[in-house]
């Protein structure tokens, strides 16, 4: 969960740093504190994203990065005051019921895997 967390931070502070400058250049992303942040968020989601693969399977890890786009959702709304489309709603819904299907027959396999 942490590296998802930090996945959806170092974004949150890439929109941040897109809307504190003018116009991109390369010396702007080495002086923009927001870049320096996303990027520091970047080096920790890598960490503990590294420590989820040793622990769980990639087929299993990977579809749960599906959760950012809920909180990219909200962050979106909240910090940025952009306006949630029912398209976007019914989107990351679908993502979060397939999700739980993910997460509920990788428990079952878990569960049948102890009993043998």
């Amino acid at each position: 969960m942490l590296s998802i967390l930090f996945q959806s931070f170092a974004v949150l502070l890439g929109k941040y740093a897109a809307n504190s400058i003018s116009e991109f250049s390369l010396s702007s992303f080495f002086i923009n504190y927001f870049y320096m942040l996303s990027i520091i968020c970047l080096m920790f989601q890598s960490i503990f994203w590294n420590k989820t693969l040793k622990s769980m399977p990639l087929s299993v890890a990977y579809p749960f990065t599906g959760i950012v786009y809920f909180f990219i959702i909200f962050y979106s709304w909240y910090f940025f005051h952009e306006s949630i489309k029912i398209n976007n709603f019914f989107g990351v819904c679908i993502i979060m019921i397939g999700l739980y299907f993910l997460g509920k027959e990788n428990s079952q396999v878990k569960s049948s895997e102890k009993q043998v």
